[in-house]
């Protein structure tokens, strides 16, 4: 008897998101990816990168009293 991978489980657990209709360029869809440096979102449509600040990210920057403009969160 063959056994088959619920395959519903595996995409949910890749932590992957697709927004429709969010780009502010063209406003097509875009799903979020990640590298070493932070994660980002990227459209499909138009390859329009948009760079995601998490609230942790965030929390850390504000508490600290001061960050610099050009910082990259």
């Amino acid at each position: 008897m063959e056994t088959r991978a619920n395959r519903s489980a595996l995409v949910n657990q890749s932590g992957r998101l697709l927004q429709f209709k969010c780009c502010t360029r063209c406003g097509g869809d875009m799903h979020q990816g990640r590298d070493i440096y932070s994660e980002f979102n990227t459209c499909l449509q138009c390859g329009h990168t948009k760079d995601v600040i998490s609230p942790g990210r965030m929390a850390a920057m504000m508490a600290g009293g001061g960050f610099e403009m050009g910082e990259v969160a």
